[in-house]
């Protein structure tokens, strides 16, 4: 399910991007934007492990999509 939530929001990302940046700075903000992606990647195993320690499983379970879909709504 998670998968069929975030095609649609890095689509919409994207596009914003696309749309609003120079074309002479396209390559210079694409690679911006997957360095930060990919730099928090590594904490999210921390991030997990701490919400299932500290709140448990089900809680875990109902905030991880929205905490996916955080970033598209900004």
């Amino acid at each position: 399910m998670l998968a069929t939530e975030i095609a649609p929001a890095q689509s919409i990302i994207v596009g914003y991007q696309t749309a609003h940046v120079p074309d002479e700075l396209q390559g210079r903000v694409h690679s911006a934007v997957n360095l930060l992606g990919n730099a928090v990647t590594p904490l999210a195993p921390t991030a997990v492990g701490a919400l299932v320690t500290s709140d448990g499983y089900p809680t875990t379970d109902a905030a991880l999509p929205v905490g996916a879909l955080a970033p598209a709504g900004s």
